[in-house]
């Protein structure tokens, strides 16, 4: 196990099948941010952070983050006009981790949350800019 980081970043737009509330979109990345916590922390513990930004069509912004414990999450929502479609732009950073595990966790934990909500993730693309060299 390398000493440093196992670094993810990921793009998507979230679709829903109907408009979503303030309080709706709140409670989807409190969610996904808490499903995203588990297969990234170690024994209940994220070394590294989450942070999560998105945009709705209708200029809505989302800002989420979780550092250390579950407990620690967090999720701002500025505007109130009920959103479809948001573009989300994800974090990941952790330690004792494995990166090739980390990405194949995210992405089955992402598309997998996101398939149980009844929405959908087109153009989701995970980057990679870190190298264990």
């Amino acid at each position: 196990m390398s000493h440093l980081p196992s670094v993810l970043a990921a793009q998507a737009v979230v679709t829903f099948p109907r408009a979503q509330t303030r309080k709706a979109l709140e409670s989807f990345f409190l969610d996904l941010l808490l499903t995203l916590f588990d297969i990234s922390s170690v024994d209940e513990k994220l070394l590294g952070h989450i942070k999560l930004y998105g945009e709705g069509n209708s200029k809505t912004t989302i800002r989420a983050n979780v550092t250390g414990r579950r407990e620690s999450s967090r999720v701002e929502i500025r505007g109130s006009r009920p959103e479809r479609y948001v573009k989300v732009w994800l974090n990941v950073i952790t330690y004792k981790l494995d990166e090739e595990m980390l990405r194949k966790r995210f992405l089955t934990a992402f598309t997998d949350f996101v398939k149980r909500r009844h929405a959908k993730l087109p153009g989701l693309r995970v980057v990679h800019h870190h190298e264990h060299r």
